[in-house]
């Protein structure tokens, strides 16, 4: 009965509707190479069906390196990391100079990060130092459907339905809440891959510095687009609540931090998404997130899969 409910669920959220936005454009256009772009070489249809490939980086290139050593061995995780790397004493230093790094970015996907994209669905498959995540999200439907597997050894995963308004959520996603920033707009039109953006800056209320979440960025940059659809922003690590598609963010952390994080793209294909890339792994176990006792214990399972040994 589990395997059929499974497979219920699967179907529904595989319904995929074309979104209809046009994007907006300058006759000249300012890219991030800081080369000028013509207009007619620009990317300006709809972007319906896809795959997005994101990648998130550390502004130290050191840091960076081990980062990716870690995430291609997950056993260098629990056996003196910092001791197998060979810039091991500047990494000390930095964790030295940066001591709540860990805490703050530990739990960050810096593996692979694919997003597949059809209409008003976005499936997104990453991956973190401790945990493998798959989410899908229907913009129609308001519901989404999760998978989440330990990396280290840890013989645990689940399944997790949930809908729009599930606060569960919360433990797989950032999320920034915009009420809580000063916003100061670009008035240059910025093209990422080809598809022009709109580029804000954001920089947390000065009141709310020292109350607010563990993970909420001191200030942070997004470049959005209309030629992409919402939905990819309800599946990506970091979600902020706006009409338009989130294709790139750059962040800081906490003010004292010597160092900040940019999530983007590094290649954008407009192509037909296969059955089996929409498709989200399945396992014996399955929570229903509206459920209070079901929200209550799937909560516990993430935190346990997620959670981050000591790094030393």
């Amino acid at each position: 009965m589990r395997k059929i409910y499974i497979l219920v669920v699967l179907c529904l959220l595989s319904l995929s509707f074309s979104n209809c936005n046009k994007a907006k454009s300058n006759s000249r256009v300012l890219i991030t190479d800081d080369k000028i772009q013509d207009k007619k070489d620009l990317k300006l249809q709809d972007f319906e069906q896809g795959v997005i490939y994101y990648e998130l980086s550390v502004s130290d290139s050191l840091v960076q390196g081990f980062i990716q050593s870690m995430i291609s061995n997950a056993t260098f995780v629990k056996d003196n990391a910092y001791g197998q790397s060979k810039d091991s004493v500047y990494i000390r230093e930095f964790i030295a100079a940066n001591p709540g790094f860990w805490q703050e970015v530990g739990y960050f996907p810096f593996g692979k990060n694919t997003v597949y994209m059809a209409g008003y669905e976005a499936v997104y498959k990453g991956e973190s130092f401790t945990f493998k995540v798959e989410n899908k999200y229907n913009d129609i439907l308001e519901k989404g459907f999760v998978f989440i597997k330990g990396r280290l050894g840890i013989e645990n995963d689940l399944n997790l339905y949930y809908s729009l308004d599930t606060a569960v959520i919360c433990a797989l996603q950032n999320t920034i809440n915009l009420d809580n920033y000063l916003c100061q707009s670009s008035k240059d039109t910025v093209s990422i891959l080809g598809y022009p953006v709109d580029k804000k800056t954001y920089t947390l209320k000065e009141s709310l510095m020292e109350t607010s979440q563990c993970f909420t960025p001191y200030s942070f940059t997004l470049y959005t687009s209309e030629a992409f659809n919402s939905s990819i922003n309800r599946v990506l690590p970091f979600f902020v609540d706006i009409p338009q598609g989130i294709l790139k963010m750059d962040f800081t952390l906490n003010p004292r931090d010597s160092f900040y994080l940019s999530w983007a793209p590094s290649s954008i294909v407009d192509r037909k998404v296969s059955l089996d890339e929409s498709m989200i792994s399945a396992s014996v176990e399955l929570f229903d997130a509206s459920e209070s006792s079901q929200y209550i214990r799937a909560k516990e399972k993430i935190r346990q899969i997620m959670e981050l040994p000591k790094i030393q």
